[in-house]
């Protein structure tokens, strides 16, 4: 339970960063564009803290974050072969090996759930 508190608050760390990402470009974009107002009007409404968003727009920007996670977790997996063509017969070797790949295999069930 524990590390699926930790993994919301991680998700929604990485939504108000895609947030604040977005925020920024569209203030760029409608400062340094010509743009239609009712657009800029829309946008507007979300330029502010991610925490003081409703709920609807919030679940946009963890559309998002769920994309981060993923690349994440390919990225994880990716370490996981990696690990898993470095053992060897060398049962220590082995020992530390299998060490990583079980911490990989625990990050990414906590990434994916």
């Amino acid at each position: 339970m524990e590390e699926k508190i930790k993994m919301e608050n991680t998700r929604e760390k990485i939504a108000d960063l895609e947030h604040q990402q977005w925020e920024s470009w569209s203030r760029y974009v409608s400062e340094n564009n010509v743009l239609p107002t009712e657009l800029i009007k829309k946008w507007a409404k979300n330029w502010k803290p991610y925490s003081n968003l409703d709920e609807k727009t919030k679940d946009s920007d963890r559309i998002w974050a769920d994309k981060v996670i993923e690349v994440f977790v390919e990225l994880i997996e990716e370490r996981i072969k990696y690990c898993k063509s470095q053992l060897k017969e060398d049962f220590e070797k082995d020992k530390i090996w299998n060490w990583r790949i079980d911490g990989f295999e625990e990050l990414i069930k906590t990434l994916k759930d």
